[in-house]
């Protein structure tokens, strides 16, 4: 959680990335550098009523 006074200065787009994206995947940089994909997890138990 960022605290204090200074805001931080937003990012800047370096290059497009040309991933075409699939729906239930979350896209994000892994430790290589490289764009993954990893599938989302959807569902999990059922609220009590």
């Amino acid at each position: 959680m960022a605290r204090g006074k200074s805001k931080g200065g937003g990012g800047k787009v370096i290059a497009k990335p040309g991933v075409k994206k699939e729906k239930g995947c979350l896209y994000f940089i892994d430790k290589a550098g490289d764009v993954s994909c990893a599938k989302m997890l959807r569902g999990g138990k059922k609220k009590k009523r």
